[in-house]
C-alpha cells in the first residue's frame, strides 16, 4: 500500500545508513554490545552491519510483508538493546551510526520503537516496492526521493544531535562560581 511507503522508505534508509556507518567504524557498536554482555568483535559488528544493509536494500527493492517485518525486527532489537542500556544506567555510546553519538536515553528507545512500528505497519499493509512507488509519482519520483532523503537525515539527526541533548546529565561534579562586586 502506498500510504505507508514513504515513511517506511525513511526507516529503511536509516537502517541502511546505520549499517554503512557500523561497517566503517565498528568499535562503538561493539562496545555497546559488550556492555550488554554480548561478546562482540569488529568482525561480528561488520557482519551485523552487512545484515542491516541487506535487509534495508531488499525491503526497498522488493517491498512486501517479509522485508518490512525484517526491518521491524531489526528496530525491535535496537529498541530492546537501548531499553536495557537505559535501565542499567549505561553511559556508553549507543553506537547507532558507528561513532560516539550519545549515551542511550529515552529518546533512543522511543525513536527505535517508532521505527519498528512504522515497519510493522508497512508489513501489515503489504508495502509496495520503491520502483513501483516512484513510477506512480510526479516528476519521475524526484520529489519523493528528496522527501525520503530529508526525512532520513532528520531521523538520523534525532538519533545523534538530539540524542546528545537528551542524554542524562552528569550530576557527579558540581561547579560553583561567584561574582565579586
Amino acid at each position: 500500500m502506498e500510504i505507508i511507503a514513504g515513511p517506511f522508505a525513511i526507516v529503511a534508509v536509516v537502517l541502511a545508513v546505520g549499517g554503512l556507518a557500523k561497517l566503517a567504524k565498528p568499535e562503538p557498536s561493539g562496545a555497546t554490545l559488550r556492555s550488554l554482555g554480548i561478546p562482540a568483535s569488529a568482525v561480528l559488528v561488520r557482519v551485523l552491519a552487512l545484515c542491516e544493509i541487506a535487509i534495508a536494500i531488499a525491503a526497498l527493492a522488493f517491498g512486501g510483508t517479509l522485508g518490512a517485518l525484517a526491518v521491524s525486527a531489526a528496530f525491535g532489537a535496537f529498541t530492546l538493546m537501548m531499553y536495557l542500556l537505559v535501565r542499567r544506567g549505561s553511559t556508553a555510546s549507543c553506537g547507532c551510526f558507528g561513532q560516539a553519538e550519545a549515551p542511550p536515553g529515552p529518546l533512543h528507545v522511543g525513536l527505535n520503537a517508532i521505527c519498528a512500528s512504522v515497519a510493522a505497519a508497512a508489513a501489515a499493509l503489504d508495502v509496495i516496492d520503491m520502483k513501483t512507488l516512484l513510477g506512480d509519482q510526479p516528476a519521475n519520483g524526484v520529489p519523493m526521493v528528496l522527501l525520503v532523503g530529508t526525512g532520513s537525515a532528520a531521523t538520523i539527526a534525532m538519533f545523534t544531535v538530539f540524542g546528545r541533548l537528551s542524554a542524562p546529565i552528569d550530576t557527579g561534579t558540581v561547579r560553583t562560581f561567584s561574582i565579586n562586586t
